[in-house]
């Protein structure tokens, strides 16, 4: 793979310039060539949404001193080759904002990113700026930006997989579950005893959105990568018997995506499924999620968790949409300024109006999209808590690195084809993503 050759170097060059930077007198003389000017920030991102244009206007209004200009990608692989290209040169932008995705996008390894010296650590500006609260917002996911101590970029929003269904439904198909805590163990029994119900490929024990083996790897609480002590444990029972499990029982249950001839609640409406993963992709949230379900498939509207392995919900992979500030901007106090804008309570409520953009980090705006949905029409308000639950379950959440992501879905493609055993994709990857993280 192209991009696995291109990180060792990525990650020299961009140590090389951080060991060689400008001294603090240096960056002074350079700010002051601009202080009888505006100063203008630059912020990369990726297809630009309502809530980037919101803090934009906002900040070039409220700032007569200073200004930010956008560039924003609508294709990911330019946006990290040009973002990768213009750090190792010691410039970039002051400002990086990734949309969101199964991984951090903008960077083919955030974690080598982290390491590297290249995104500014925000405790400083944070222990500095007497107005900033972390108590305001959602710490245990803001914690997924903190690597060795340092914090390297602010989630500001995340989105969490939650499977609807009924409880007519449920009942009809015999399925007793423990829906906000149930196992693989559980998932295995229930598919078991589902798939051969089932004549025809026309329904389903689930369907929707990205149901597939990554996504059930990534709900299953189990912790498979260790950035920080360079550890994988991937080559464990563990992984080896999920793998076993997926293919065995699981796979058959599951509507191919491109077999769906509904979406959304049609799934569960016309019987092709009996759970969706559809909530954690809708606009609005998932309390809006809710809110619109409860009209089209009324009171009885229930919600399920993903299984985890064990009973126990250590760890969370979540697909955050962060912001970071580079290392060598000379304006890092301007650019925490546009961040505290886009944590800040007027523009997380403006979420809503992207559909990536689902879960706000911003405690007052999570706590009154909950209550608003509780006094909804229709609304189950056990059902509301039910989801807040599902939702802050974990002990703590993490983001994906897109290369060890890249090199999972290499090797669950080779297993699902039948290329090889279970213990061999297990051995291979464990291998794989050692060698990757250590060089």
């Amino acid at each position: 793979m192209l991009v696995r050759k291109i990180i060792p170097l990525f990650v020299t060059a961009v140590l090389l310039i951080g060991s060689t930077g400008c001294s603090d007198k240096v960056k002074e003389a350079e700010k002051q060539k601009v202080n009888d000017h505006k100063i203008e920030l630059k912020l990369y991102t990726q297809n630009q949404d309502v809530l980037t244009s919101a803090a934009l206007v906002k900040y070039n209004e409220s700032h007569k001193d200073s200004s930010i200009k956008v560039t924003s990608f609508e294709d990911y692989e330019q946006f990290r080759n040009r973002l990768t290209t213009e750090l190792m040169s010691g410039q970039g932008p002051d400002i990086i904002m990734d949309m969101g995705n199964s991984f951090v996008s903008s960077f083919n390894s955030i974690y080598k990113t982290m390491e590297s010296g290249v995104l500014e650590d925000l405790n400083g500006l944070i222990a500095s700026d007497k107005s900033f609260n972390m108590a305001d917002y959602n710490e245990k996911v803001m914690e997924c930006g903190v690597y060795k101590g340092k914090r390297y970029f602010v989630p500001l929003s995340f989105r969490a997989d939650i499977m609807t269904t009924t409880k007519d439904i449920m009942k009809k198909n015999g399925i007793k579950i423990d829906t906000e805590n149930w196992t693989w163990n559980d998932l295995t029994q229930v598919a078991r005893e589902y798939n051969p119900k089932v004549k025809d490929r026309a329904r389903y024990l689930f369907a929707g959105w990205m149901i597939r083996v990554e996504q059930l790897l990534k709900n299953s609480g189990v912790d498979f990568v260790d950035f920080e002590n360079k550890k994988t444990s991937f080559n464990s029972p563990e992984f080896i018997d999920m793998l076993k499990t997926f293919k065995r029982d699981i796979n058959r249950a599951i509507c191919p995506e491109n077999e769906l001839g509904y979406t959304g609640d049609d799934l569960l409406t016309y019987d092709v499924a009996v759970m969706i993963n559809n909530i954690g992709a809708i606009n609005g949230g998932p309390f809006e999620a809710y809110r619109l379900s409860a009209r089209s498939l009324g009171q009885g509207t229930d919600f399920v968790a993903f299984p985890t392995y064990s009973a126990k919900k250590s760890v969370q992979v979540i697909e955050p949409v962060t912001v970071s500030i580079n290392a060598k901007s000379i304006y890092k106090k301007e650019a925490f300024e546009y961040i505290k804008l886009l944590l800040s309570e007027e523009l997380q409520q403006r979420r809503d109006d992207f559909y990536q953009i689902i879960i706000p980090v911003n405690k007052k705006v999570y706590e009154d999209s909950k209550k608003q949905a509780a006094l909804s029409k229709g609304v189950d308000k056990e059902q509301v808590d039910k989801i807040d639950r599902i939702i802050n379950r974990a002990e703590r959440y993490e983001v994906w690195d897109y290369e060890v992501y890249m090199i999972l879905l290499e090797h669950i493609n080779q297993f699902v084809s039948g290329g090889k055993s279970p213990e061999q994709i297990a051995k291979s990857l464990d291998r794989e993503v050692t060698d990757y993280m250590n060089q």
